[in-house]
């Protein structure tokens, strides 16, 4: 009998053991880390996975430790047992009553054994949430690592727009500091002026020249004047109005001709000796002509002003003294005269002492006719400016020339209208 209660605190002690390791079991599937791997971020679930896991070791623990104190009451009565005791009736008692125990501790420690394999088995179904839940994370992790990328590829592009944007900010402040220089230099001048500078410019006229006044059947002949000037033109004068001074020098030419048709011409004279006749002349064809060359001295007021780079229109007008440093006049033509006497009724002819010839010269040394030197004109002009490069722009237009005072003395005229066309070149100083 007390073989076979032996063997049953040993079997009692072998379960215990075994439910100790299931427990030790538990505890490494829980807490090693290798068996559950939830990340950081998942602390929610591992969090609610730990604390039910605890729980149940605990609550097994528990009942271990009681089914473990009583297997050592009942170990320490057996050993009472084999000593010697007074009567058997009362040990064949006391051995029921144990084995009554121990049946209850079987028992006991056969639903421990259930509840242990019930909690495995429930461990083993959270370790398959958990396996679950870690591959529905990693399904997120990749449509996180997508959606990362995708962010990725948005950052490097806005940053590819940010560079771009900077760089065109900085080319918008390189302008905004020129423009800045260019208004600091413009001082107080308004916006949208060009820039007051003075200028430096060349100037070429040709035109025609036409005798205004002649003498009585006398046709005038159209010829050509020339010029050519330097001048000097100021910056603006105003803010307001583009207007401009300039002053130069230049060279003039002018041509003046003209031509008579033979003809026959009847003048009252009086003679030497005071008497009185009629001068009949016969004419053969006359021409004359006269050139005149001047220093020019212009000085205007110009209603435009050249800009670098611009196009413009310009009206031009001014005075030029102009004085003659050259003259040369030429003529051709010989004439008859005769003279009537009516009081005598005699007409002389061929008498050379008395100025009465035939094929006389027009034109002698004491014919020559005589030109003013000084002249004053009076000049206007309408043109426009196109700038070429640089500094330096083109100025054409026409203009027209008038004298204010007689030019000559001749039959070509005293005074004459000069239409020209002007083309020039202007540099700007700034």
């Amino acid at each position: 009998m007390k073989k076979i209660l032996l063997m049953l605190v040993l079997t009692a002690m072998a379960t215990a053991t075994w439910a100790q390791s299931q427990l030790t079991t538990v505890r490494g599937k829980t807490k090693d880390g290798k068996t559950i791997k939830v990340e950081y971020y998942k602390g929610n679930v591992e969090d609610y996975v730990e604390s039910v896991k605890y729980q149940v070791v605990d609550e097994l623990n528990a009942k271990v430790k009681e089914l473990q104190g009583k297997l050592d009451v009942a170990n320490k009565r057996l050993e009472a047992l084999e000593k010697p005791a007074g009567s058997s009736g009362n040990n064949n008692n006391e051995i029921k009553r144990l084995n009554n125990e121990i049946n209850e501790l079987s028992k006991a420690l056969d639903k421990l054994q259930e509840q242990l394999v019930n909690s495995e088995l429930s461990n083993d179904s959270l370790i398959a949430v958990n396996a679950d839940l870690q591959d529905r994370m990693a399904n997120v992790g990749n449509s996180g690592d997508k959606e990362m990328q995708r962010l990725r590829d948005s950052i490097v592009s806005k940053d590819a727009n940010i560079r771009k944007l900077n760089k065109t900010i900085a080319d918008c402040e390189k302008q905004v500091k020129r423009l800045e220089n260019d208004l600091a230099n413009c001082g107080s001048r308004p916006v949208g002026y060009p820039k007051p500078s003075p200028v430096i410019g060349v100037q070429l006229g040709v035109g025609p020249a036409f005798a205004k006044e002649v003498e009585e059947n006398w046709a005038r002949d159209v010829n050509w004047m020339k010029k050519a000037e330097v001048y000097f033109g100021t910056a603006r004068l105003s803010h307001s109005i583009m207007l401009t001074l300039e002053a130069g020098v230049g060279i003039r030419n002018l041509k003046l001709s003209a031509s008579r048709a033979p003809g026959e011409l009847v003048e009252n004279g009086i003679d030497a000796n005071g008497d009185s006749f009629q001068a009949m002349y016969t004419f053969g064809a006359l021409q004359e002509s006269q050139s005149l060359t001047y220093l020019d001295i212009p000085v205007r007021v110009c209603f435009g002003e050249p800009a670098k780079g611009q196009m413009g229109l310009y009206v031009k007008l001014g005075v030029t003294p102009s004085i003659k440093i050259a003259d040369k006049f030429q003529g051709s033509g010989k004439y008859t005269l005769k003279g009537y006497y009516p009081q005598w009724d005699v007409t002389l002819e061929n008498i050379v002492e008395l100025g009465f010839g035939s094929d006389l010269e027009y034109y002698t040394a004491d014919n020559q006719p005589e030109a003013n030197g000084f002249v004053l004109w009076g000049n206007a002009m309408l043109g426009g400016y196109l700038p070429l490069s640089g500094k330096l722009l083109l100025n054409a237009g026409v203009g027209v020339d008038v004298p204010f005072m007689a030019l000559t003395k001749t039959n070509a005229g005293s005074q004459a209208v000069v239409p020209s066309f002007e083309l020039g070149m202007v540099y700007s100083l700034k």
